[in-house]
C-alpha cells in the first residue's frame, strides 16, 4: 500500500508540473490548497475533505496500512493514541479492575484504590512444620525399599577416598561446564579400550593409572537408577541403571558401609557421577547415617550438594509458582517453588513427577533426601534443588 501511495503521489506531482497555468496574478490560495501559509496540503484530518485522513501533510484515503490513529479524537472512551494506535493510558494489562474481591477471578483478592485496583495473588500464609517421625529412607522399615541405617546429625568421619576422586575430577575442569564438550571423564586403560558395537565410548577420557579405592563409604540414598555414597570428604551420585554395563549392584541399602573400586566416573550434564566401579563388597549393614536438619536454612550447594538434608517446605500457592519443567526418563515434570525456614522466608525448587505426584500447591512436604542441582553443579548457574525422583523421600506433615 505504501507502494501505491508513493506512485500515485509521483503521479499526481507530474501532472501538476506538466499543467499550464491559467490566468496571471493573485489567486484566493496563492500559497496552497488550504492557506495554511507552508505550501502543505494539510495538518490534521480536519483540514481534509470526506474520509481522507491526513499523512505526511497530504490528504490520502485512509488504506488497511495498520494506522489506528492520528490523535484522541480518533480514538473510542478513555482510549489516546500512541505512535498511531489506540491505548490505555493507563497501560492496562492482565490484572481486571476490581472494587472488591468477588470481581476477582479464583483465589485472587483486590489490592489498590481507584483506577489502581488490580487483582493480585493473595498474600502467601507459612504454615509447616516437619514431621517428627518421618526419615524418609534413613531407618530400617519393611515398608520402604532399601531402606536402613540409623539417622544422625553427627557428619561422617570416615575418609573412604571420595575426596580423592572428587580431587582427580576437578583437576580436569576448566571453567563452568556448559555442554558436551565441557564434560569430564576419568577411566582407567582398561575402560578406554572398552569397545560397544564397535565403539569405544571412553577412548577419550583422561586415563586413571590404576582404579580408585573407596573404603568404608556410606550409602546415604537410592532412586530407581543410582544411588548416593558419601563419606568425610564428598558425595557422589552412583549410576546404577540396567543399561549401564559397567555397574551391576542389585541391592544397595541405605546404611550399607561399602568398598569398591572407581572405574570410570566424571561429570554429566555438569553433575559428578560414578559410572563404573568393581569389587563392591558391604562391610557392614545399619550403620549411622548422617543428615542436614535444616531447621532455619539456607539450602546451599556448597554446604549441601549430593548431601541428605531434612526440612519441611510449603508449595507455593501463587500462580508463578507452578511450571511445568521438562520430563525425567519420558515422564512429564512440574516444579514448584518451595518455601521452608522458621517463616518460610527461604525458597527451593521442588521437582516431581507431573502425572503421578499427589502434591498439590499450597501443600506441606517433609523431606528427607540428597540435594541435587539444576543447572549441575559444575555448570554457570547450578542452584540447589529438591527432586522427588524416589517416593519414599517425602512425606505429609504428620500420619495421624
Amino acid at each position: 500500500m505504501m507502494k501505491t501511495k508513493l506512485a500515485v503521489a509521483i503521479f499526481s506531482g507530474l501532472i501538476l508540473a506538466v499543467t499550464p497555468l491559467v490566468g496571471c496574478g493573485e489567486t484566493d490560495d496563492p500559497v496552497g490548497n488550504n492557506g495554511n501559509g507552508n505550501g502543505e496540503e494539510c495538518e490534521s484530518d480536519s483540514d481534509c475533505s470526506g474520509d481522507e485522513v491526513c499523512e505526511d501533510n497530504k490528504c490520502v484515503e485512509p488504506d488497511d496500512n495498520g494506522v489506528e490513529c492520528q490523535d484522541d479524537s480518533d480514538c473510542s472512551g478513555d482510549e489516546v493514541c500512541e505512535d498511531n494506535e489506540c491505548v490505555d493510558p493507563n497501560g492496562g494489562g492482565d490484572d481486571p479492575e476490581c472494587e472488591s474481591d468477588t470481581d476477582c477471578p479464583g483465589d485472587q483478592i483486590c489490592e489498590g484504590e481507584g483506577e489502581d485496583a488490580e487483582c493480585v495473588d493473595p498474600p502467601f500464609e507459612f504454615d509447616c512444620e516437619v514431621n517428627q517421625t518421618f526419615y524418609g529412607q534413613i531407618g530400617y522399615d519393611e515398608d520402604t525399599d532399601h531402606s536402613g541405617g540409623e539417622p544422625t546429625t553427627t557428619p561422617f568421619d570416615t575418609d573412604a577416598g571420595l575426596g580423592d576422586l572428587l580431587a582427580a575430577i576437578e583437576a580436569e575442569i576448566d571453567g563452568p561446564i556448559d555442554g558436551a564438550e565441557d564434560e569430564v571423564c576419568l577411566a582407567t586403560q582398561e575402560k578406554r579400550d572398552y569397545e560397544d558395537d564397535g565403539e569405544m565410548p571412553y577412548e577419550d577420557c583422561t586415563e586413571l593409572s590404576e582404579p580408585v579405592e573407596i573404603r568404608g563409604a556410606t550409602v546415604t540414598a537410592v532412586e530407581f537408577i543410582g544411588f548416593w555414597v558419601q563419606d568425610s570428604e564428598a558425595a557422589f551420585y552412583v549410576f546404577n541403571s540396567n543399561n549401564n554395563q559397567h555397574i551391576s549392584i542389585d541391592n544397595p541399602n541405605v546404611g550399607q558401609k561399602v568398598n569398591f573400586d572407581v572405574e570410570i566416573a566424571g561429570t554429566y550434564f555438569g553433575d559428578t557421577q560414578i559410572t563404573g566401579l568393581s569389587n563392591w563388597d558391604v562391610e557392614e549393614d545399619d550403620a549411622d547415617v548422617f543428615y542436614h536438619e535444616i531447621a532455619e536454612g539456607p539450602i546451599t550447594n556448597d554446604e549441601h550438594y549430593n548431601q541428605i538434608v531434612r526440612f519441611a517446605g510449603q508449595l507455593g500457592t501463587g500462580e508463578n509458582d507452578q511450571w511445568d519443567c521438562g520430563s525425567h526418563f519420558g515422564n512429564e515434570q512440574v516444579c514448584y517453588n518451595m518455601y521452608y525456614g522458621t517463616d518460610g522466608d527461604h525458597e527451593v525448587t521442588f521437582r516431581t513427577s507431573k502425572e503421578h505426584s499427589i502434591w498439590e500447591q499450597g501443600d506441606c512436604i517433609t523431606y528427607v533426601g540428597p540435594v541435587q542441582s539444576f543447572p549441575g553443579y559444575y555448570s554457570e548457574n547450578g542452584e540447589p534443588q529438591i527432586q522427588e525422583t524416589e517416593w519414599d523421600w517425602t512425606s505429609w506433615p504428620s500420619f495421624e
